[in-house]
């Protein structure tokens, strides 16, 4: 199939389908690279355009351009404002060190506030802006939906352990 989709791209580059399928075969071997060399190619008038954006994004942020992935995510969700892709956007704006994670990590959460994941991420932004107090109620919220998650309670014990801390305290 591979082979056929390479012959395909070579006679007409234009022709979108065959870079998306490459990008998808890529993608699902976990050659991330590759995969965003493919869909890179995608033109924003293809019918798999908004697919090909966000498998872009995903495998820019999986190989470290978190300002390409960020880029990709930002205009997948203008077109096409999912969660996931909220949520996404905001791991990339989060691993840049931008405070507008956190608020895409809240327009996550208004379309889907029972993922527990869209609760942990939007705390672990708050976390690191040191809100820690809203911190913890969003980790607190990740337990009432998954008791047993050990990530989350530890992030919960430090929240808290912030909350107690006076000025000067070592800890």
């Amino acid at each position: 199939q591979e082979r056929f989709f390479l012959q395909a791209a070579r006679l007409d580059a234009r022709f979108g389908h065959p870079h998306f399928e490459l990008g998808k075969i890529h993608f699902n071997r976990k050659e991330y690279r590759q995969a965003a060399d493919w869909l890179q190619k995608i033109s924003p008038d293809d019918v798999h355009s908004h697919e090909a954006g966000f498998l872009l994004g995903l495998s820019l942020f999986h190989f470290g351009d978190f300002e390409g992935a960020q880029k990709a995510f930002q205009t997948v969700a203008e077109l096409v404002p999912l969660s996931q892709v909220y949520n996404d956007l905001g791991a990339a704006q989060n691993r840049r060190g931008l405070a507008q994670a956190i608020d895409s990590f809240r327009k996550a959460l208004e379309d889907d506030p029972n993922d527990p994941v869209y609760h942990f991420n939007l705390g672990y932004a708050l976390w690191k802006k040191g809100d820690f107090t809203a911190a913890a109620d969003r980790f607190r919220a990740v337990l009432d939906r998954q008791p047993d998650d050990e990530m989350a309670t530890l992030m919960l014990g430090m929240c808290l352990k912030k909350q107690n801390s006076r000025p000067g305290d070592p800890r």
